[in-house]
């Protein structure tokens, strides 16, 4: 009897180092498995992080192209402002001034009116010599409308 004791104690204790063994490896798993759930949460949140950051910086791209091309633009008006047929088109459109040897001809907006609805053939217009800047700055100023 003896020998039957000692044989059923050592499968009992083999019995209990498996479930001892078995507990260990499922917690290892589910350690494991938490680890490995954690990582790839993380790094789902990383990616949607960086495609988020990239659609920011394709919007800035596009935002700086376009402040690019006005920036282009308004250095070309820039140079157009800059010219000598610029200066003497203003002077000759806001300042009434004439280049020497240029005559002024003023046309009466009545007359063409009056010419388009009766479609008269001949044209008036009013040849004005040309007076001082000072004349159309006082008639700019104080003419009564």
């Amino acid at each position: 009897m003896r020998k039957s004791k000692i044989i059923k104690t050592q499968g009992e204790h083999k019995c209990k180092a498996n479930n001892g063994r078995r507990a260990f490896l499922f917690f290892t798993f589910f350690v494991l498995l938490g680890f490995i759930s954690f990582i790839v949460f993380r790094m789902s949140h990383q990616a949607e992080k960086q495609n988020g950051i990239n659609d920011e910086i394709a919007k800035l791209q596009i935002q700086a192209n376009k402040l690019e091309g006005e920036n282009q633009d308004l250095k070309e008006m820039i140079d157009y402002l800059k010219t000598d047929d610029f200066r003497e088109k203003e002077a000759k459109d806001k300042l009434n001034l004439i280049k020497e040897g240029e005559q002024m001809i003023l046309v009466k907006e009545d007359s063409l009116n009056s010419e388009i609805i009766s479609e008269k053939k001949t044209k008036e217009t009013e040849l004005i010599v040309h007076r001082g800047n000072y004349y159309y700055w006082w008639h700019y100023f104080f003419s009564i409308k």
